[in-house]
């Protein structure tokens, strides 16, 4: 009887997927083409902190020298930091739920040497609930991940 829960091995399940980056070191390279729906963003009014960010705001050379970020670059700073937040949160629950794909997997292998007295093979219904249970609660966080986001971003735009 396999385990399905999301493994606290710190493997990563991929050569390319740490097991547990730096917060603050991912990288994007890929960039989503806008949606057709559109925000305005209101920068008429100083933009306030983002205050369920982890990352210190980007700086620039100039801000020694007295010089201060235009509203726009706070924005889009906040934007940033926002972005980044439900990408971490993201990475996260990819390598769970990759943890959990490779436990099931294992769990399939390992029961076609088991052999019942009928002489079938498979995973006991219980280790089959499991795992689409689990699948259904990384859908949910996703959903929850993406609302979170979302939230955040209308919270900025009205700034």
């Amino acid at each position: 009887n396999g385990t399905l829960p999301p493994s606290s091995n710190k493997r990563a399940p991929f050569g390319n997927v740490p097991a547990s980056p730096d917060r603050g070191s991912n990288r994007i390279t890929a960039v989503k083409a806008p949606s057709r729906k559109t925000h305005t963003l209101k920068t008429s009014a100083p933009a306030s902190p983002l205050p369920s960010t982890k990352r210190a705001p980007i700086s620039t050379p100039d801000s020694s020298l007295g010089k201060k970020p235009n509203e726009n670059y706070q924005v889009a700073n906040q934007l940033l930091a926002a972005h980044k937040l439900y990408i971490d949160d993201l990475m996260e629950s990819l390598r769970g739920e990759m943890n959990t794909v490779r436990d099931f997997e294992t769990l399939l292998v390992k029961s076609q040497s088991h052999a019942k007295d009928d002489a079938t093979y498979g995973p006991s219904e219980d280790d089959v609930l499991k795992y689409y249970e689990a699948v259904y609660a990384y859908l949910d966080k996703g959903g929850d991940n993406s609302i979170k986001l979302r939230k955040e971003m209308e919270r900025i735009s009205k700034t």
